[in-house]
């Protein structure tokens, strides 16, 4: 569709393109492969299609604009979220916790102050399987 407009545009000296993306289109989210990458690619098709616009001198006279709402709920949206999992299933701050841990103790850079605040008192508990420590 932008081809269409574009050589108007171009011949008048004046248009504003404007590509809906998402903010799915800057960051990859679950449960959305297709809608990402389709999002990307708007993404991508715009900040081209704005440099090309720069390199041939017409960036002042067509300009162009990419949204990138956050979200939008709509049913199908509602229905697909009761449909879903709600639950990640590890803790995020234990996630979190782990890798500073295994960083610690492979590298000796982290801060014991800074693993402390993420229940790691520099002894594992035995109770938990391995990899894992008890949340403080």
């Amino acid at each position: 569709m932008t081809k269409v407009f574009l050589d108007g545009m171009i011949k008048r000296k004046r248009g504003h393109i404007i590509g809906i993306s998402s903010m799915s289109g800057m960051y990859a989210f679950p449960w959305g492969v297709v809608y990402s990458a389709t999002k990307f690619a708007v993404s991508g098709f715009m900040a081209s299609l704005t440099e090309q616009l720069r390199i041939q001198g017409l960036s002042k006279s067509v300009r162009t604009t990419c949204v990138n709402p956050y979200y939008v709920t709509t049913r199908k949206d509602v229905i697909e979220f009761l449909q879903k999992p709600r639950f990640f299933p590890v803790p995020v701050q234990q996630l979190v916790r782990d890798y500073l841990i295994r960083e610690y103790e492979l590298n000796n850079n982290l801060h014991m102050a800074a693993l402390s605040q993420f229940g790691y008192d520099g002894q594992r508990d035995g109770s938990t399987p391995a990899g894992y420590w008890a949340a403080g």
